[in-house]
């Protein structure tokens, strides 16, 4: 009896949650309007229209429908809103491609279809009509969140100048210098120093390869001395401005100040032994990992910011702080110039 009982409640859990993914379902449900062609090719219009739909449901965000005929006049709002009505879609679009020379102008509106309120809005360009793809590949990604195309007040997104440039990269060389500073939190109040480098980039446009030579430096008679070899990963490999994450292992020598113990020899009785704090330097490899934000990629001068931890592998006997490994964070500043 018991197992017959646990048998129908088993059965309406099931049931209601199928009906509860049902309806979330189609709640998610989002008519797609034909794009308005301005001043084109009205063949893009069924195909960009077509492209969008499959983003989006690519996407699975929403699940997209669109009329089965492209509509041979541009519909009015609320005709677009009945249209979504009778397909069940809780939420519409609307958009238009207006072409102004060579440049092309997309504009995506999102609806409510209860109410015809709009809920979400973006604009991006494209320097050519063949530049529409990654606009509309965008577009799709970013429908109904927060995230838009459009930065601050510039529409220029994308555009086939940048993209393109930076899609033809096969690899640059570059050189130059680093500035920036660096803790070392073992040696707290004592661990500020200064830093000075040279670094050697190679740039690959899908990673980033660079060795660097630094000097790091305090008057607390504290040093870091390092070459590094270090891989980041671009994470927008088709922008000027983007972030960048990576790491990589350096051999360094850490100079802490350290107790010595030395004779002194008097004629009067036998010798002592004193103690003094001299410089030393102790070897052997460090880890690093951090990332930045690189400005101007792929041009004749780059500026880079970044920041990342390190820790060597190999303890130093600190005269002040005991023995111990060095773990801290550096930050630089690095201005680079095309070989």
């Amino acid at each position: 009896m018991l197992s017959k009982h646990l048998s129908i409640v088993f059965s309406i859990i099931l049931l209601t949650t199928a009906l509860l993914l049902g309806q979330d379902k189609a709640t998610k449900k989002i008519y797609i309007s034909w794009f308005e062609a301005i001043n084109m090719n009205k063949g893009f219009s069924e195909s960009t229209t077509r492209l969008f739909k499959n983003y989006v449901n690519d996407e699975g965000k929403f699940e997209a429908v669109i009329s089965e005929r492209m509509d041979s006049i541009p519909l009015t709002q609320e005709e677009i809103k009945r249209k979504a009505q009778s397909k069940g879609a809780e939420f519409f679009t609307m958009a238009e491609m207006n072409r102004i020379g060579e440049r092309v102008i997309v504009s995506l509106f999102m609806y409510k279809t209860q109410d015809g309120s709009k809920i979400w809005s973006d604009k991006l360009k494209a320097d050519t009509p063949e530049d529409l793809d990654p606009i509309i590949q965008r577009l799709a990604r970013n429908l109904g969140t927060e995230i838009k195309g459009t930065n601050d007040n510039d529409i220029y997104s994308v555009t086939s100048n940048e993209s393109k440039e930076l899609a033809t990269i096969t690899s640059h060389n570059y050189f130059g210098i680093t500035i920036g500073g660096a803790v070392g939190i073992n040696f707290k109040r004592k661990g500020m120093l200064t830093g000075l480098g040279m670094l050697y980039s190679y740039d690959t446009r899908d990673f980033i390869y660079d060795m660097k030579g630094s000097f790091h430096f305090n008057h607390y008679d504290r040093s870091i001395w390092s070459l590094s070899i270090e891989v980041f990963k671009p994470l927008n490999q088709l922008q000027k401005k983007t972030w960048y994450a990576g790491g990589g292992v350096a051999w360094v020598g850490v100079g802490v100040p350290v107790k010595e113990k030395y004779q002194v020899y008097s004629y009067y009785s036998s010798p002592t032994y004193e103690e003094r704090t001299i410089s030393d330097i102790t070897g052997g490899l460090m880890l690093l990992a951090g990332g930045g934000y690189v400005f101007n990629r792929n041009s004749d001068v780059v500026l880079r910011a970044g920041g990342k931890i390190f820790g060597t592998t190999f303890r130093v006997d600190d005269a002040d702080y005991g023995k111990s490994v060095v773990f801290g964070f550096m930050a630089s500043l690095e201005l680079i110039f095309q070989k």
